[in-house]
């Protein structure tokens, strides 16, 4: 039965399609007419629903789209941040030795910029370390103090 439905049904449209050539124009205007009457309303359905099937699916890639813009915007406020902070740091750093820069060309003595890398864990003797030593200058002996603009740290 299904095999007799692939053959007839292709012969029933060729010879549909073999009357409508051989009919008369005037009746092949009424034809055309009567069939865009009967189909116009489901080829008008059928383009409402490709219409809306086309806006669903480019809600999704806009959708899509969104969140992968989302998540590249994300990896760059992280970068930003890490960057607002370094900075933010750098600023302050770059204070303080304006700051020290100014404790040195305002003081009597003479100062040697050092930074400490080091500290004696008690609070006893208020001991510390720093990165300076007699080869840098030959006036430092042991026993120095040593300190900021904001005071004596050891």
């Amino acid at each position: 039965m299904h095999q007799r439905l692939n053959v007839l049904l292709p012969a029933a449209v060729a010879l549909l399609i073999a009357v409508v050539l051989v009919l008369p124009q005037n009746w092949k205007t009424e034809l055309r007419g009567l069939l865009l009457d009967v189909f116009s309303p489901a080829i008008r359905l059928y383009d409402r629903e490709r219409h809306f099937y086309e806006q669903v699916r480019g809600g999704f890639t806009s959708l899509d789209h969104a969140q992968k813009e989302a998540a590249r915007l994300r990896q760059e406020n992280a970068a930003l941040l890490t960057e607002n902070n370094v900075l933010r740091d750098l600023r302050a750093e770059n204070g303080r030795l304006r700051e020290m820069l100014g404790f040195k060309k305002g003081s009597q003595y003479s100062l040697l910029a050092c930074r400490v890398v080091s500290r004696d864990p008690s609070n006893w003797w208020n001991t510390v370390i720093v990165n300076r030593g007699w080869t840098d200058n030959e006036r430092l002996t042991s026993d120095l103090p040593v300190v900021t603009p904001r005071g004596v740290v050891g």
